[in-house]
């Protein structure tokens, strides 16, 4: 998944690494990101719970096997309900363009067959919906600076 934000590097890895604003952001819409904890270092861990309008959650969690401040991470995510079977390895990389930021995350899911099952579960609506949110959120800490 690649996209391109209206804001520099610095403020993106920011909104994507501090607990309190992936908790104004990460998730599709009407959800909310109630748990979020975070030890963003090459051997640090990361739990969060997500919680749709209708009070279904989902949690997750994983280790952190490598981090480079403003210019990539690389994540395990295993999920505790069993709809994602297995644990996943996501790549996030932040590239600067012209006081904008691409963001490219790779996931790599342990089968083919867990990969089609989530690409058919809505999973790139929701980061849609997740990335509109984090627009706002980049516009109101740009302005701020």
């Amino acid at each position: 998944m690649t996209r391109e934000f209206e804001a520099p590097r610095s403020v993106v890895y920011r909104a994507w690494s501090e607990p309190e604003l992936l908790k104004l952001w990460l998730g599709p819409a009407g959800w909310s990101l109630p748990e979020c904890d975070i030890d963003l270092r090459a051997g640090g861990s990361y739990r969060a719970k997500g919680r749709a309008p209708d009070g279904t959650e989902m949690s997750w969690g994983g280790d952190y096997k490598e981090v480079i401040p403003e210019e990539r991470i690389v994540q395990t995510e295993s999920f505790d309900e069993p709809w994602n079977a297995g644990t996943n390895i996501v790549t996030t990389e932040f590239a600067e363009q012209d006081g904008n930021t691409v963001v490219t995350t790779t996931i790599k899911y342990e089968s083919h067959a867990i990969r089609q099952a989530v690409m058919k579960s809505g999973m790139d609506k929701g980061v849609a919906e997740s990335y509109e949110r984090l627009d706002k959120v980049l516009a109101d800490l740009t302005a701020a600076a």
